[in-house]
């Protein structure tokens, strides 16, 4: 005899976000800073497909009965109706944007957000913007106006910003492409991460990580990190706060101006246990994303559906993606910690080239004056003193 071959389930496949990762350029002339913050899209285009389940292929016991195979499970696409169409044709479902707009996922469920577009400058054409949702300023901002949005904010024009009142995002990441030179009179904040080709007298408020490309200058930056991308990378005047650590090439100056970073430090022993913690709730979300995921599943070859199997799909559903975000949000946690417990003792400051006199250096409170040049090193605390590495 022959044994039936059971039909595949589905396959889907959905459209894949960009990574948030800064690009450094240095080509003797012009210096770039390139990311890719909001994944945008037009009205039409694809978001994804699903393939049809296919039926298998019967065999054939000993005696020549027929053994009928397994169908294949008719999985599920999660979208957002109201930004996302599909079209079935030739055993595909496809996904299309029916706006203009950015690409999010609410748990397995794809959508399109708001995002607005700005085509020139903020100014007095178009007054301050307070926006719930995207917000892509082609421009700039010009000096003593402000932009507030909900979700990531990307200023694109190549002379970056100015005096601006205030650059706000509550919720997500802010990209500007040109850099801030702020006179002083600049602030801006940021839920998420911040990435700029440069900072000049400026205020700095941020609950995740700074990323700056090529310098920072006389400004006041407080976030979880501070990142210099750049190989030339230099901090030169102004304060740095941050939580875990700062990386650059240089700091201070020849004119020895007065700098001063200072690092709050972490117990490792607390992050790690905080890791542990983290990896064990992502297997088990992982296990309750199988389960919820199975049950689901299971209604993709009903045909018809009664008014109680209605309810407990939409159950199932919602606790679905319930899970989903949850799990997202744990390993995004998972990606943060891990990053941190990579840095050297419980707090460090990494100069990969140079750090001139009248610089000042905290690490958990435990101060140090540079008083001398020095090369290539990195300042970490472990056992309640300075250690160099």
């Amino acid at each position: 005899g022959t044994a039936p071959v059971p039909g595949a389930d589905s396959a889907i496949r959905f459209y894949e976000l960009k990574e948030t990762r800064p690009e450094v350029k240095e080509d003797g002339n012009v210096d770039h800073y390139e990311l890719n913050l909001i994944n945008r899209v037009a009205a039409g285009d694809w978001l994804g497909e699903k393939t049809d389940p296919t039926d298998g292929f019967p065999g054939r016991t000993v005696k020549g009965s027929v053994l009928m195979p397994s169908k294949g499970k008719d999985l599920p696409l999660f979208y957002d109706r109201n930004t996302v169409r599909e079209m079935h044709q030739d055993g595909k479902t496809t996904l299309y944007a029916r706006i203009n707009g950015a690409v999010h996922y609410d748990g397995g469920r794809i959508g399109v957000s708001n995002h607005f577009e700005i085509d020139g400058n903020v100014g007095f054409k178009t007054g301050n913007i307070d926006f719930d949702g995207f917000i892509t300023i082609k421009g700039t901002i010009e000096d003593g106006f402000s932009v507030s949005a909900a979700k990531d904010i990307e200023i694109l024009g190549d002379y970056g910003v100015g005096t601006v009142k205030e650059i706000n995002s509550s919720q997500g990441s802010i990209y500007i492409k040109g850099g801030i030179a702020g006179k002083n009179r600049a602030v801006i904040r940021s839920k998420k991460d911040i990435f700029t080709k440069f900072v000049s007298d400026t205020v700095i408020l941020c609950d995740g990580s700074v990323h700056i490309g090529f310098y920072c200058l006389n400004s006041k930056v407080r976030a979880k990190e501070v990142i210099l991308d750049s190989a030339r990378g230099q901090i030169i005047g102004g304060t740095i706060d941050a939580d875990i650590r700062v990386v650059a090439s240089t700091v201070g100056s020849v004119s020895e101006v007065r700098t001063c970073i200072s690092v709050a430090g972490f117990d490792r022993a607390l992050l790690k246990s905080s890791l542990e913690r983290t990896e064990a709730d992502i297997e088990r979300m992982r296990t309750g994303l199988a389960r919820a995921k199975q049950e689901v599943s299971a209604y993709g070859n009903v045909k018809e559906l009664t008014r109680e199997q209605v309810l407990a799909y939409e159950k199932i559903r919602d606790e679905y993606f319930a899970i989903r975000d949850r799990l997202k949000s744990l390993e995004e946690e998972r990606k943060a910690l891990t990053g941190y417990l990579k840095a050297h003792g419980e707090g460090e400051i990494s100069i990969l080239k140079k750090v001139y006199p009248n610089t000042r250096l905290e690490i958990k409170k435990i101060a140090r004056e540079i008083t001398a040049p020095a090369m290539s090193i990195s300042f970490y605390e472990q056992d309640g003193e300075i250690k160099e590495l």
